[in-house]
């Protein structure tokens, strides 16, 4: 980006303004580019100053960029020193191989990034194009960015040089690999833990070796603070090595390699089969660490990784951990086998437990629950959740597998177990748009989305309980299309929900009392949210819009159903037509919601073969089933093509289990 000024200075009454004043303008125009240009180009005055926004920030998504922004820093090195944010997040083509001199020219500048704070680098030849150039990204990208990061590095017996490029460096993510693997060695690269500004590091893919003997000199000298591995293949003692060296660690991740086994890697879990070991090497973090996450290859090992082998450690286990608050792992996991079923071993101060349950399991959560005893123990816990994952693609099954009504309860029973003693329970859907996509996630890949499909503490477990079988529910009806119209909606099966009281009960005049019970209505109503919310996630997704069905009274005395879509607006008479049980199939599960990519189903659920979504609507206890056979009837009034509910049987309590 060229803003080469003329040499004359421009005469104008903005420059007479005092100085902070301009400053302050300037400032405000930090995110409009175009106006910055302009304003740089009209005198030498404003040019620098206009110069260290348009140049704080460096996106670098694909190598056509590379000799403009050559040019300009070549122009004018001070624009170099401007740069607070460096994004280098190429993009793989064919010619990329012939950008080497290109890209190493823009490597050496990075080295003269004074004021560089935040970094971001991908390699173009990540995903498996390694044997299309990924040796030269290995030996000659790499390779400066380590000795760029070397130069800032702190030093044993040298002072620190501070006005050098990198120096002040606080976030620094990068996701590489080897010349021709997954992984990258980590070797000289330990100069990333001897940085002396910076506080967040995620790598990923990176292999550790053995023991890290450089570091010893550099215990307690750096202000990390966030330290993520991602798919990375951990060792424990190089492991503490690493842990040593910050002053404050607050935040760690231990992501071993999980998904990226099926080519030179097998499934080595490090930390869980030497859990002594791995203890230790988190040892050096006990007086600061605040939260844990382990993401553990070890269930891939086991023949029953949903009871996995318990745990015996030696020594204190975590009881010196007294600042973590939040932990997070699978069952598989030494923290969970050998920390949180030994409460004499568990921090002091949990507050949050989060258990997941890795791709490919053959249970699910949401069928069964680990034994809650060891959780119940920890006097401290407060927070109790349960992530289970699901795709896009299964997720419109959801509200009715999850929604289930013996589920529902034996759930919130858990659920009640741990209320009494002060936990509150909540269960997720991790939703993957794509099941072939495994981390790391890349720039421009859709990250896993966490839906909160249960908690406890909204539900709650006090209400009025009420001998639902004592009462004659309500009647089961029929949508019958008008007869004027031939292309009318097929016929939908409408259940009104039984209610738990008797029309001459008023629940304000009885007591509530706590209990574990959950009513027809309850769990109809619970289902209900889990609809509404996968289908508002499928929406914002590019998928099927949200909708609800609600009852209004019809000329003649019947009741119509309208569709209504999020923004609140409702199928006119003409639409009323075309909606049959095919459109809401349709509305579902769209072209392109089965992708080859998604063949598997990893949810551990049969899914319905016919489709069919099922719309409700809480308020009014109305269940719709798309998938309904229609009948002929009588015309009453209604409009046209507009379906109207009509009595066809009374039942009795005997019934009810038919709308579990």
């Amino acid at each position: 980006m060229d803003t080469d000024t003329p040499n004359h200075p421009a005469h104008s009454h903005f420059l007479s303004l005092p100085a902070e004043l301009i400053l302050t303008i300037i400032t405000h125009l930090a995110d409009d580019r175009p106006a910055l240009c302009s304003l740089a180009q009209t005198c030498h005055y404003l040019k620098p100053l206009a110069e260290e926004h348009i140049y704080s920030t460096i996106e670098l998504l694909s190598t056509d960029d590379l000799r403009a922004i050559i040019t300009a820093f070549s122009r004018d090195p001070q624009r170099v020193g401007a740069v607070n944010t460096l994004k280098i997040l190429y993009k793989h083509h064919d010619a990329l191989s012939t950008t080497v001199e290109e890209r190493q020219t823009f490597n050496r500048y990075v080295k003269q990034m004074k004021l560089l704070r935040d970094w971001h680098v991908e390699s173009p030849y990540d995903n498996f194009k390694w044997a299309h150039g990924g040796f030269e990204w290995v030996d000659e990208d790499m390779e400066e960015f380590r000795q760029s990061l070397e130069s800032a590095a702190l030093h044993s017996g040298q002072p620190l040089v501070e006005e050098i490029g990198l120096a002040k460096l606080e976030k620094l993510i990068i996701h590489s690999h080897g010349a021709d693997t997954d992984f990258w060695d980590l070797k000289d690269f330990h100069c990333l833990f001897r940085h002396p500004s910076l506080r967040y590091l995620h790598v990923s893919c990176l292999n550790l070796p053995s023991d890290i003997p450089e570091l010893e000199p550099y215990a307690a000298q750096t202000p990390l603070q966030t330290l993520i591995f991602d798919e990375c293949e951990l060792e424990p003692r190089s492991l503490g090595r690493i842990l040593s060296t910050p002053k404050s660690l607050k935040h760690l991740t231990l992501g071993e390699n999980v998904h990226n086994i099926k080519r030179d890697r097998g499934i080595q879990p490090k930390l869980s089969n030497a859990p002594d070991e791995a203890i230790e090497a988190l040892a050096p973090v006990a007086h600061s660490l605040e939260t844990l996450i382990h993401i553990d290859p070890k269930f891939n090992t086991l023949p029953d990784p949903f009871h996995p082998p318990a745990l015996r450690l030696r020594g204190s286990g975590m009881r010196n951990f007294h600042k973590l608050h939040s932990l997070e792992c699978d069952r598989c996991s030494f923290l969970h086998q050998g920390i949180i079923a030994n409460r004499l071993l568990a921090p002091p101060n949990l507050q949050t437990l989060r258990m997941y349950n890795p791709r490919k399991m053959d249970s699910s959560f949401w069928d069964d629950l680990p034994e809650h005893t060891s959780y119940t123990q920890l006097p401290s816990l407060r927070l109790l959740e349960f992530i289970e994952t699901t795709t896009l693609r299964t997720s419109a099954f959801l509200a009715d597998y999850v929604g289930d009504f013996d589920r529902t309860r034996e759930r919130h029973a858990y659920a009640y177990k741990l209320f009494q003693h002060n936990i509150d329970m909540k269960m997720f859907a991790e939703v993957h748009h794509h099941y072939g996509l495994i981390p790391p996630y890349l720039d421009g890949e859709e990250t896993p989305v966490r839906l909160c499909l249960y908690d406890s503490s909204d539900i709650g477990f006090h209400r009025v309980v009420q001998d639902e079988t004592h009462h004659l529910s309500p009647i089961i009806s029929k949508v019958v299309p008008h007869p004027a119209s031939e292309s009318a909606s097929a016929g939908f099966d409408i259940h009104i929900l039984p209610s738990t009281s008797s029309p001459d009960d008023n629940p304000e005049d009885q007591e509530a009392r706590e209990t574990d019970h959950l009513s027809k209505r309850d769990v109809a109503r619970l289902r209900n949210q889990i609809w509404r919310t996968m289908q508002r996630h499928r929406a914002a997704n590019g998928r099927a819009p949200p909708a609800s069905i609600t009852m209004n009274l019809a000329d003649g005395g019947g009741v119509v159903l309208e569709l209504v879509t999020d923004d609140g607006g409702t199928d006119d008479e003409e639409d009323d037509e075309d909606v049959d049980s095919d459109d809401l199939d349709y509305a579902v599960f769209e072209d392109g919601d089965f992708d080859d990519e998604d063949e598997e189903d990893e949810d551990g659920f049969e899914e319905e073969e016919e489709g069919g979504e099922e719309f409700e609507d809480a308020e009014e206890g109305v269940y719709v089933d798309g998938d309904g056979e229609g009948e002929g009837g009588e015309g009453d009034g209604t409009p046209a093509g507009v379906p109207v509910i009509t009595a066809l049987a009374t039942f009795t309590a005997a019934d009810d289990d038919e709308l579990d």
